[in-house]
């Protein structure tokens, strides 16, 4: 839905009572210019009222002094951990929780048994056979452990898996294969497989989806969070005017994710539009104008005063950003201790799945 600006609007409405000299009264009693800073400006209906409603409010604008400013770290934390909590921890269940499957499959893959270009390579001597304590598909994965001898003569000792037990047979040579151009020793016996999984492998690797998407979801978060933490402390400060209230099309917890754009004036007279989404936009659209924050690089990204968490504001005399609201301190810390937690599962997952760390299963 779009929202109109009211050109009606007398000073006082717009900056607060005092700060604004009345130029020009109307008839109806509706103010007409005023003077602000020295500079005469038009509020008759048939002049852009978006002008006035870019021009500074000296109640809020005094207090918010020119870039770099500064952010509080607990402010820092907040905009980074709980300013949208409910998609955070929902991005990072389902990359821990993802990367749990990972482990136990994609851990037992290998390319080469995907991928790779096999070619015979002579004969092989079957070492052992054993239980691999795994199942594929309700078969059970068998290891096998055997000798070849390249053509440099030193003689290696390879692995391989198959859902059947070899049987034993003394000495007797097994056909083997290699891979084409290959440097490591990569040599597993005819209808065997490098890894556990064999054939299934590449089928198993959907399960990388889902850490993928969680990660993405973390990571998109994260970047967002990133943008407005330096549109606040290095971006350039203005007012801007609602111009469109839309649902993206998204919708979190069956509730729409909404789209406002904001129409305003940058320092330099460029008249832009940005917009700010979210779940509830209902205090930044609260006001016939909202101060807001943008990059002069890129006009299109704003933040929005208001976007903060209630209570957070500049300080009067620093002009520093500053978390004072007990319960908004309360869920971030818990937010930022949940966050850390989750972050350190997944490293964890990942080194397991790298390898550089294991445990052991009780069988």
């Amino acid at each position: 839905m779009a929202k109109k600006w009211d050109d009606s609007l007398s000073p006082g409405d717009i900056f607060g009572v005092g700060d604004v000299k009345v130029e020009e009264m109307g008839e109806d009693g509706v103010v007409q210019s005023v003077m602000i800073d020295g500079r005469r400006y038009i509020l008759d209906e048939d002049e852009d009222a978006l002008d006035v409603a870019q021009m500074p409010d000296p109640a809020v604008m005094r207090k918010i002094r020119e870039p770099p400013r500064r952010v509080s770290p607990l402010l820092f934390a907040n905009m980074f951990c709980a300013n949208s909590p409910g998609l955070l921890i929902f991005g990072w269940i389902f990359a821990c929780f993802g990367m749990i499957f990972v482990c136990a499959f994609v851990g037992q893959i290998r390319m080469a048994d995907v991928f790779g270009k096999w070619k015979p390579a002579g004969t092989a001597t079957l070492v052992s056979s054993e239980d691999a304590k795994m199942k594929v598909n309700d078969t059970r994965m068998y290891r096998h452990s055997f000798t070849v001898t390249p053509e440099n003569g030193e003689t290696i000792t390879c692995v391989c898996h198959s859902g059947s037990k070899l049987m034993d047979d003394g000495d007797q040579p097994r056909e083997v294969q290699a891979l084409y151009d290959t440097r490591f020793g990569a040599y597993r016996l005819e209808d065997t497989s490098l890894g556990v999984m064999g054939g299934w492998g590449l089928f198993s690797l959907f399960v990388l989806l889902f850490p993928i998407i969680g990660l993405g979801i973390v990571v998109s978060t994260f970047r967002t969070a990133l943008r407005n933490w330096r549109l606040l402390k290095y971006g350039q400060v203005t007012k801007g005017v609602v111009m469109d209230i839309s649902p993206t099309g998204t919708k979190i917890n069956h509730q729409d994710v909404m789209n406002v754009t904001f129409e305003y004036i940058t320092a330099d007279g460029q008249r832009l539009q940005g917009s700010s989404s979210g779940l509830d936009v209902s205090r930044i659209t609260d006001d016939d104008c909202e101060v807001l924050f943008y990059d002069p690089q890129h006009p299109k990204h704003i933040f929005l005063l208001d976007s903060l968490p209630e209570g957070s504001g500049p300080e009067d005399v620093t002009g520093a950003f500053h978390l004072r609201s007990t319960g908004t301190l309360i869920r971030t810390l818990l937010m930022t201790a949940v966050t850390l937690m989750f972050f350190a599962i997944f490293m964890a997952e990942l080194a397991y799945f790298f390898g550089f760390w294991t445990f052991r299963m009780v069988q």
